[in-house]
This record gives C-alpha cells, sequence and structure tokens, in this order.
C-alpha cells in the first residue's frame, strides 16, 4: 500500500480484445481506453520501477522491481509495459485464436465496459 500512495485512484474502461503470441501459446486479453494511459504507467513505476518511476522512489519502495521481464525484453519483441487484463490461454492452431477472438468480441458491449 505505501508503494501505491503517490498514485491517485483511476478508472478504467475495457474496451478491445489483443493477443499476446508465446509460441506455444497465445493470451487472449482486454485493452484498457488509452485515456488512462498516464495513470496505468503510474501504477507500473510505483510497482515494478523503471520508465515513469515516481519521484523519490527508492529501490526499497518499489516492491516488485525484478519484475521487469515482460516489460522490457527486446529479444521478445517486447518494447514497453501493455497494461491489460488477460482473459485465458489458447493454443496456437491457425484460426483457433482467430475465432476465440471473435467469439469474445461478439459478447463484448459496444464501448467497453466501465469501472470507476
Amino acid at each position: 500500500a505505501e508503494a501505491l500512495r503517490g498514485v491517485p485512484p483511476f478508472g478504467v474502461t475495457l474496451e478491445a480484445f489483443g493477443v499476446f503470441e508465446h509460441g506455444r501459446s497465445c493470451t487472449v486479453w482486454l485493452r484498457p481506453d488509452a485515456d488512462a494511459a498516464e495513470s496505468w504507467d503510474m501504477l507500473q513505476a510505483a510497482l515494478c520501477g523503471g520508465r515513469g518511476e515516481l519521484e523519490g522512489a527508492s529501490a526499497d519502495g518499489v516492491p516488485f522491481r525484478d519484475c521487469r521481464d515482460l516489460v522490457e525484453d527486446p529479444s521478445r519483441g517486447i518494447d514497453g509495459f501493455a497494461p491489460h487484463l488477460s482473459v485465458g490461454q489458447w493454443p496456437p492452431a491457425a484460426g483457433v485464436v482467430r475465432d476465440a477472438v471473435r467469439g469474445l468480441e461478439a459478447g463484448w458491449p459496444t464501448g467497453g465496459l466501465r469501472w470507476d
């Protein structure tokens, strides 16, 4: 809780689906709206450090500093923090993930879901 003191509360709208490909599996995820991008960066910096790190934060004040492998790993095509909510994993077989995303999108409300 102490690490989050400098991060004001913010609302989020989950509006679209995306896919992370991992080789042996694919993760389908929900992307938050871009309006809260600065708030997500502040939250990520408070918890993990790095780009956008809060002023005055020290190594001792950042609880998950060692959890940056999925934030910056150019060898795997990861070039920055991607705020998201994982929905599930699917096999990388041709068409399976695409069909899953289409099915999820068909039931997702236009404009997404908002939490304040």
